[in-house]
């Protein structure tokens, strides 16, 4: 798992290299990984996207190997965290239902999204935080939300988000967890108001979701 998502984030740094200039983005993206920024594809009409129901994967969590701690503590805090802000988009309209699993039987008259969080963490040095201070050994976060239409598998666009910080100061140094639930407080509301800049809350009349008899592309749902 370790090594996938490894050449995963590999992949995304060269995608995030050579993303088509004409590409929509929303924020301020940054050289390399870093910035918070939403990034909507070459030729890909959000509007269709307003009223979608939203599949939201559990979040996929990598470490520093010498220095594991309770994955299980930061990846329920980070699907916690952006489910209650997908929610709330839900409830100003923006979407119709927000679901944790791939239902049985699926709508045809609405839109499906489904994302997918990845999240890397590399602790810093506590010691650092505690005796140097001013910034030294903070932590650093990256968090990626890969989006795909989940009827066509057609990949959509994706969400950078990337942090780093001392964390809540304490006399041993800023806590990992505490450092990682603040940076993703900060990059899942900006997630949120990109989202709500990137969708219209009227859906295009003129592209409506429309079942397929055509083979499932690789990661597709019907």
């Amino acid at each position: 798992m370790a090594r996938k998502m490894v050449v995963t984030f590999l992949l995304a740094f060269l995608f995030v290299l050579c993303t088509d200039i004409s590409a929509t983005t929303y924020g301020k993206e940054k050289k390399g990984l870093k910035g918070r920024y939403l990034v909507v594809d070459n030729g890909v009409d959000t509007s269709r996207y307003a009223g979608a129901i939203v599949i939201l994967e559990p979040t996929l969590v990598e470490f520093d190997k010498d220095r594991p701690v309770d994955n299980e503590t930061i990846r329920d805090a980070a699907d916690d965290m952006l489910r209650e802000r997908l929610t709330g988009l839900k409830n100003a309209g923006l979407f119709d239902s927000i679901v944790s699993s791939t239902p049985l039987e699926l709508p045809t008259d609405k839109p499906i999204l489904r994302l997918q969080p990845e999240i890397q963490i590399q602790h810093g040095s506590q010691a650092m935080r505690v005796f140097v201070g001013m910034g030294a050994g903070k932590s650093k976060t990256h968090i990626r939300v890969e989006i795909f239409d989940a009827r066509s598998g057609e990949h959509v666009g994706y969400f950078n988000g990337y942090g780093s910080g001392s964390g809540t100061w304490t006399f041993t140094g800023g806590d990992t967890s505490r450092m990682a639930q603040d940076d993703f407080e900060e990059s899942f509301n900006l997630f949120s108001e990109y989202l709500q800049q990137a969708i219209p809350k009227t859906r295009a009349v003129s592209n409506p979701p429309v079942a397929s008899n055509t083979p499932a592309a690789p990661g597709a749902i019907y």
